[in-house]
């Protein structure tokens, strides 16, 4: 069918395949089933007059067109194919798989089809990493605003919140106040994450589609090279600035918690980002994402501040991430 001399392409082939599969469905009568250098001879044999030199294909279709008119001829033709050796044959082959089928287990049939990778994960995390690292070397400016942003944004933090008082009652508001918003400004910080991974949907699409590489290697090639370097990294100095301007305790312990729950609200941000992006592919749509983060924080507030029943409030606190961060700050 695909030959260059009949004119198909493949979008015309795949009609004609479509149109015999629909037609095979219908559960009408066989009457020949085998090669089609015998279809004169046996047609001959039922009665029909077989023009010499004729178009086996055009005599097929004659003869079918004339069965299907004629219900005596139809029911001639389809006890001659019940009675003839082709139907024994098929017959005998259809058992015969049936009997290999049903003889092989089925961890054995899934061996016999499992499709191995062409290379291992190790490989391909070691590609896609250097595909990314190029990638990022490309945006320069990317990396160079999410630093410069990060540390105008730590200094502006620990401006506002320089050297708060160890007091109870305004020291202890003032302290909530800040861990609060330095966990906001590092989520929304990670709304970056989203479009450059809109850009490289597509192509992700089409590669896993084709097999040229694992979905989890794409992503702990992504989690290595793009988050780490320009989520992570970034963090770690709004966290260094802000923690040393505001006054928290000096102590490694308490810095190192301190660092934990920036990174673990940075990673909560681009995962966020990363799944919003893989699933939706327009960007203007990501407003929602936006929505669900805002929302995240209504309900932190009110958990923080205490405005809602006692029934409420553990609800919200282990559900939502913002909580659990706040908390641990």
């Amino acid at each position: 069918m695909m030959k260059k001399k009949h004119g198909l392409d493949a979008a015309t082939a795949l009609s004609v395949m479509n149109c015999l599969h629909k037609l095979s469905q219908k559960g009408r009568q066989c009457i020949y089933q085998g090669p089609p250098g015998n279809v004169a001879s046996y047609l001959q044999a039922q009665g029909f007059e077989i023009p010499p030199n004729n178009n086996i294909a055009d005599i097929a279709l004659d003869v079918s067109i004339e069965a299907n008119e004629n219900d005596e001829i139809l029911k001639n033709l389809c006890t001659a194919y019940i009675n003839s050796p082709m139907r024994t044959n098929v017959l005998d082959m259809l058992t015969n798989q049936n009997d290999m089928i049903s003889s092989t287990s089925v961890g054995n049939h899934q061996h016999l089809y499992e499709i191995n990778a062409a290379r291992s994960g190790i490989r391909e995390i070691f590609y896609l990493s250097q595909r990314t690292l190029r990638v990022v070397r490309r945006r320069p400016t990317l990396a160079f605003a999410q630093i410069s942003v990060s540390v105008i944004l730590g200094l502006l933090v620990g401006t506002v919140f320089f050297d708060l008082e160890k007091t109870t009652d305004p020291g202890v508001s003032n302290r909530l106040g800040k861990c609060f918003f330095l966990i906001i400004a590092q989520i929304f910080s990670t709304m970056t994450a989203i479009e450059p991974f809109i850009k490289e949907r597509s192509l992700f699409i089409h590669e896993t589609e084709g097999g040229y590489y694992r979905i989890w290697a794409f992503f702990i090639a992504k989690l290595l090279c793009d988050i780490l370097p320009l989520r992570v990294i970034p963090s770690m100095l709004f966290a260094l600035i802000t923690y040393f301007m505001t006054g928290f305790a000096r102590t490694a312990s308490q810095f190192f918690i301190f660092l934990l729950a920036i990174f673990i609200a940075n990673m909560f941000g681009s995962a966020i980002c990363f799944f919003a992006a893989a699933s939706i592919g327009v960007f203007l749509e990501h407003k929602s994402n936006l929505q669900s983060l805002r929302m995240q924080e209504t309900i932190a507030l009110q958990s923080i501040h205490k405005l809602t029943t006692e029934e409420m409030i553990q609800i919200d606190q282990w559900l939502f991430v913002l909580y659990k961060t706040f908390e641990d700050l």
